[in-house]
């Protein structure tokens, strides 16, 4: 069994972690965004949001449909 302190140290961890990257994002993210990396952010980022729909999406389609789901 996993003590509790140490679950809460990792989720205090990827929460710091996470405002990391927020920050550094925020201050240099306008030197990443005219530069060649530019069309990569972009696929990068339309990807991510078209799997999160798809994937949201079929678990709705799921929930309402049951067994027809499966022949998707």
């Amino acid at each position: 069994m996993i003590p509790a302190w140490s679950v809460v140290l990792v989720a205090l961890a990827y929460l710091c972690g996470l405002f990391a990257v927020a920050h550094t994002a925020d201050t240099s993210g306008r030197r990443l965004m005219t530069g060649r990396a530019r069309p990569t952010i972009y696929a990068l980022a339309l990807g991510v949001y078209c799997t999160s729909w798809t994937f949201y999406g079929s678990v709705g389609f799921a929930s309402r449909a049951g067994f027809d789901f499966l022949g998707i």
